[in-house]
């Protein structure tokens, strides 16, 4: 195999394999950038989620205040008349309702009995028990947080109700989180979906709920976790992760997938709700519109391809003219060697772009001078030397072997003239017998 022919594929192979490397290597970079992008949005969203929540506790607290500070209230409230202080605070809860979103008002006796509910009238007397509630009591001072309740969570806060210093009983205010999903929508251009585990939902409660509202009961369309709230009409949850990836999250795992809806791109993640006592009560999934990203992604991959393939054919092209420099100057010491060897020692080997075949075509100049030096020192012949022995060898071998090869076809022909003569023979013996048999019949 040609020298120039081993070389370009070894060096080709080599390229495709250095072309493909950067190619996916910047691919790699690229989605890597992507990931970095996306997770960067999460975190984002994530804190507008905990400012959102921050911002609400603080109208709450406020409200709050404003409420334990009014005289009449404490009034109302002393006298334990379930139904005035119901009557007596009914329009100032629809004005909170519809001014602030406040969807929880209790009144709570010093023991954790609650007296009454301006939000439902006819649910009172039962002992509260929420975390939030228990650690008002506990630290007699202003607690807040997010719960889960019975069918959804509520931001709620709960403060300690004072009469000149005496502890009267507990103040608290709520409100359901769902309107956060539209604020983040209309801030950060994606959808979302709250979801809980189904163990931690009355399945009554949940009955009801979507009864009175006039919906289809979803309880067992998404196996172990359950829609509580979402901003669009699609199932994210179906569209975009496994229960397992869901749990996933809500352990505070960082993962994200991509989809394909309506002939645009999005990326899906999440993050864990975190409730008053620390713990990981909900997943809040998001539907991020990656389209725009995806586009430069996909123009990105094509320049790559572009600019490797440029990259592949610029440096093939350059190595097919190397090696074929190589081989020329490899070929020109062959031919004056070989003239070396034929006895002609007035062979000029010249100067070689190559510095190792110029260091080699440097070695056979000095044992060429060396020979010659010995002739003049020894009066010597080139015939003498030998140069020219092996030139003659050569020469009698394929005259011999001419002459073997003519002698051969001579042979052959002699053989075959001799073939031809025997069988016209046999055919003239057989003609002489057929005249012989007829003549005796």
């Amino acid at each position: 195999m040609r020298l120039s022919v081993i070389l370009i594929s070894i060096l080709a192979v080599l390229l495709i394999v250095v072309s493909s490397s950067f190619y996916i290597s910047q691919i790699k970079h690229h989605d890597e950038n992507l990931k970095f992008s996306t997770l960067s949005r999460i975190k984002d969203i994530e804190k507008e989620f905990s400012t959102l929540k921050e911002q609400d506790i603080k109208m709450l607290s406020s409200t709050l205040e404003f409420i334990s500070q009014c005289q009449e209230y404490k009034e109302v409230y002393l006298k334990k008349d379930r139904i005035d202080l119901f009557n007596f605070g009914r329009d100032a809860f629809q004005n909170l309702k519809t001014k602030y979103g406040i969807t929880h008002f209790y009144f709570i006796e010093p023991d954790g009995t609650c007296l009454v509910r301006l939000h439902n009238k006819d649910v009172y007397g039962d002992e509260i028990t929420r975390p939030t509630f228990w650690k008002a009591r506990y630290t007699k001072v202003t607690s807040s947080g997010i719960e889960l309740g019975k069918t959804a969570f509520a931001l709620r806060v709960v403060k300690p109700y004072y009469n000149d210093g005496e502890l009267i009983g507990y103040i608290e205010l709520g409100e359901e989180i769902d309107h956060f999903l539209d604020i983040l929508k209309g801030k950060k251009n994606s959808e979302f979906a709250i979801v809980a585990d189904k163990n931690d939902i009355s399945r009554e409660k949940w009955k009801s709920v979507k009864n009175s509202k006039g919906l289809k009961d979803d309880w067992d369309d998404f196996g172990k976790y359950i829609i509580l709230s979402q901003t669009m009409e699609e199932n994210i949850m179906d569209m975009c992760f496994t229960e397992y990836e869901i749990e996933g999250l809500g352990n505070g795992e960082k993962i994200i997938n991509h989809v394909k809806f309506d002939g645009k791109s999005y990326a899906c993640g999440g993050f864990p709700i975190i409730d008053v006592s620390k713990k990981n009560a909900g997943v809040l999934l998001l539907l991020m519109d990656i389209t725009a990203e995806t586009d430069l992604s996909f123009k990105h991959r094509r320049s790559l391809m572009l600019l490797s393939l440029t990259i592949f054919f610029v440096l093939f092209v350059l190595i097919f003219f190397i090696s074929r420099i190589i081989s020329f100057q490899i070929k020109k010491l062959t031919y004056s060697v070989d003239q070396i060897s034929k006895g002609n020692l007035d062979v000029q080997l010249g100067k070689n772009k190559i510095d190792e075949v110029q260091s080699l075509a440097d070695s056979f100049s000095r044992i060429l001078a060396s020979m010659k030096i010995a002739m003049i020192r020894t009066g010597a012949t080139k015939g003498e030397l030998g140069l020219g022995e092996a030139i003659k060898a050569k020469k009698k071998a394929e005259l011999a072997a001419e002459k073997k090869r003519k002698e051969l076809e001579r042979f052959v022909k002699l053989a075959e003239g001799r073939e031809l003569k025997m069988i016209d023979l046999k055919k003239r013996i057989k003609e002489l017998e057929k005249n012989k048999k007829g003549k005796k019949k």
